[in-house]
């Protein structure tokens, strides 16, 4: 017996130390598997940031530095009430500055009374320098409405946009002109064809306005010079940062221990990125037409502002519509009751479905039986190409997102339901009698 008690104290021994080691290494399993989801779910943020930042270098690129887009952005606003009264009150205000109908009516009213004219007309030299800017007013209106003005609005904002360069590496050129915190349009080129076609409706006076340039202040902040360096950045960055999102997405799947709640938590992370993006928009609308220059119409500039702004406001909106169809197909495809339900649902249905096919129509057994052997790559594939598309696509918006989504869902579920359909049965085989 004394023999035996160190032989049992050394078993226990050895089994305390075994529980202690496997307690060790539980402990390090954990703080493995810790490590692991605070890598992956910073991959899943930093994928998210930058998604926003690819729709917006993608916007300046292909909105605000490719002049056919550019000009097909803002060739309706010829058409605009707002824009239309801002640029005939400017051009306007520009023609009687120049002439000076008052002085012009006094000096004829002086004229007219050295050779007899009565007194009284002195009384209508408001009155007339009046009638005079009224009509110019009008008459200016009605070219501003014209399709001539359209047209030459667009040719306009075609040669002023050629020149963005120039205001983005902070240089002159011949109609745009730029100082450390403004960015200014020459509008003279309005003026002379206001000129012209007063002068062909009967007004000759229009002739003498002279030949000026109307330096129109078009943005005005201290932070000019950074934005020209976060332009060229982001159309530098264009190209390549929606496959370095990609890559982050895969690396946080890889990194998460489980790739169904790591699929959830990327979904959550780019959906709240979305929502702040779309929530930001209206929030820099309002700060912009908070800080315009003196003299600009706040109604024409929001009309411009929406404008040039939707296409980056629509591909927001898609980013939040496909966050949220991945955060429902995450949870879709996650291990909850709920969702393991709805799967049972899905899947009874496609089998009901697949039974009713192979009985109308046995062959189809046969396709059945070849596509089950790729049917999950095939799967894969489909995903694959449905995100490639979308990130492909030089202006997405929710409705891609809706029906890229709706196709690729419809064509997951043709194939569930093609792998169930039974094979058709085969012929028995006639029983040969033995002699």
């Amino acid at each position: 017996m004394t023999a035996s008690t160190p032989a049992g104290a050394s078993e226990a021994e050895i089994a305390a130390l075994r529980e202690e080691v496997e307690r060790l290494r539980g402990r390090k399993g954990k703080w493995r598997r810790g490590g692991r989801w605070v890598a992956a779910t910073a991959l899943f943020v930093v994928a998210a940031v930058l998604a926003g930042v690819a729709l917006l270098a993608g916007f300046v690129r292909d909105e605000l530095l490719d002049t056919d887009s550019y000009v097909a952005t803002v060739a309706p606003l010829a058409h605009d009430p707002a824009v239309q009264t801002a640029v005939a009150d400017r051009l306007t205000g520009e023609i009687v500055k120049a002439v000076d109908f008052d002085d012009l009516t006094s000096r004829t009213v002086d004229a007219l009374k050295r050779v007899g004219a009565p007194a009284v007309l002195d009384s209508l030299v408001g009155t007339v320098a009046d009638a005079i800017e009224g009509f110019i007013g009008t008459k200016v209106s009605q070219i501003v409405a014209s399709d001539t003005f359209a047209d030459a609005w667009a040719d306009a904002n075609r040669i002023a946009h050629t020149q963005l360069d120039a205001v983005l590496t902070g240089q002159d050129s011949e109609f745009v002109t730029t100082t450390d915190t403004t960015v200014s349009v020459d509008l003279g080129a309005f003026l002379e064809v206001v000129k012209q076609r007063l002068v062909e409706g009967g007004f000759g006076l229009a002739a003498k306005v002279p030949a000026v340039s109307i330096q129109f202040t078009v943005f005005d902040s201290p932070d000019l010079a950074k934005a020209q360096r976060l332009t060229k950045l982001l159309n530098t960055v264009a190209t390549w940062l929606p496959w370095l999102v990609l890559v982050l997405v895969v690396a946080g799947l890889a990194a998460a221990p489980r790739r169904r709640t790591g699929l959830l938590i990327g979904g959550i992370c780019l959906l709240v990125m979305a929502a702040i993006l779309v929530l930001a928009l209206p929030a820099v609308r309002t700060y912009y037409l908070n800080h315009l220059p003196s003299g600009v119409s706040p109604d024409a500039a929001a009309v411009v502002y929406d404008q040039v702004v939707a296409q980056l406001a629509n591909a927001f909106e898609a980013l939040l519509v496909a966050a949220v169809i991945w955060v429902v197909a995450a949870f879709v495809a996650g291990p909850s009751r709920l969702a393991g339900a709805f799967r049972g649902v899905v899947v009874h249905g496609c089998e009901w479905l697949a039974r009713i096919l192979g009985h109308l129509w046995p062959p189809l057994g046969r396709a059945g039986q070849a596509v089950a052997r790729w049917y999950r790559p095939v799967q894969v594939a489909a995903v694959v190409v449905a995100v490639l598309t979308l990130v492909l696509d030089d202006r997405p918006g929710p409705s891609s997102v809706l029906w890229t989504a709706l196709w690729t869902t419809l064509f997951v579920l043709v194939l569930e339901v093609v792998v169930r359909i039974p094979p058709p049965l085969q012929p028995e085989s006639p029983v040969s009698s033995s002699s």
